[in-house]
């Protein structure tokens, strides 16, 4: 009996372990956010054209990513929410059409897509870009991203391309004790069953022994 509860208290022991490796595989990550706001002179063309209000971008990225693992790291660049005067087409450039283009590269790391991203700004709406962050190998993983406009002139002239930021991006790419992702989940699932393997006799062959003791009740003792 002693054994058994040995044997018990070891299979719980493994089981708790592989609970704490499912626990760093999915609990999600903590993210970083940054914005930054353009003023209309900061978006204004040399020749002094510029929108009525100011853009405000926004930057969301993981603090964390498994080795392993992806993480998705986003920018959004949209109007800011101040009045504008009223009238159709107002929020844009009379004129010209307006490109948002966008660049990530991280260190040590894949971002899909590469290269330049680029959407059209409607009027009155948000440009979004979305990039998969891919760890290639352990520590911290630092770059940029990169923000553009580019001015299509409606009248065919050439088009007028200008730099906007560059943020900068720092990212942990971590292991569980050297070991990534794909390793630790194999430990995991292997040290569940080991561990309810274990475990399981023991709980069985208490509940046996519970009921065993319990005396059957005859029809005479029911009230």
């Amino acid at each position: 009996m002693r054994f058994t509860r040995i044997i018990f208290i070891c299979g719980v022991a493994v089981t708790v372990a592989a609970v704490v490796l499912f626990a760093w595989l999915y609990l999600p990550s903590l993210r970083q956010r940054a914005s930054h706001t353009f003023t209309p002179q900061q978006l204004a063309l040399d020749s002094g054209e510029t929108f009525p209000r100011g853009w405000t971008s926004r930057l969301d990225a993981p603090r964390n990513i498994h080795l392993g693992e992806s993480g998705t790291l986003r920018l959004t660049i949209s109007p800011e929410l101040t009045a504008l005067p009223p009238g159709p087409g107002s929020d844009a450039l009379s004129g010209y059409t307006v490109i948002v283009e966008a660049r990530a590269e991280i260190s040590a790391a894949g971002a899909s897509p590469s290269g330049l991203s680029s959407q059209t700004m409607a009027p009155g709406q948000a440009a979004r870009f979305e990039w998969r962050i891919t760890p290639q190998s352990e520590g911290v993983l630092e770059g940029k991203v990169w923000l553009y406009l580019r001015f299509i002139p409606t009248d065919g002239a050439e088009a007028i391309q200008r730099p906007l930021s560059a943020q900068t991006v720092t990212i942990n790419s971590n292991t569980f004790f050297g070991r990534a992702t794909g390793q630790v989940r194999q430990i995991a699932f292997i040290g569940l069953g080991i561990g309810l393997v274990l475990a399981l006799p023991y709980l069985l062959m208490r509940s046996h022994a519970r009921r065993a003791r319990i005396p059957a009740q005859s029809p005479d003792q029911e009230l």
